[in-house]
């Protein structure tokens, strides 16, 4: 999916495009790491289960969970 598509579907009004979008491979790891801070809890995430999301990052986020 082309990136501006995926920009256009993080701002839809339902909750569950956004989430989705965020959940899709295409999305470079610098942006999706930036999704992880986003203020809005759909995309959020939707950013921290997107299977793309480097194994550091995934670690750093547990371990601040205390998980």
């Amino acid at each position: 999916m082309p990136a501006d598509t995926i920009e256009a579907l993080l701002t839809d009004d339902d909750d569950t495009v956004r989430r989705r979008a965020a959940t899709n491979p295409a999305i470079p790891a610098d942006r999706l790491i930036g999704l992880l801070g986003a203020a809005d809890s759909a995309v959020a995430a939707g950013a921290a289960a997107n299977r793309l999301l480097p194994v550091n990052t995934m670690h750093q986020m547990l371990d601040q969970a205390g998980l």
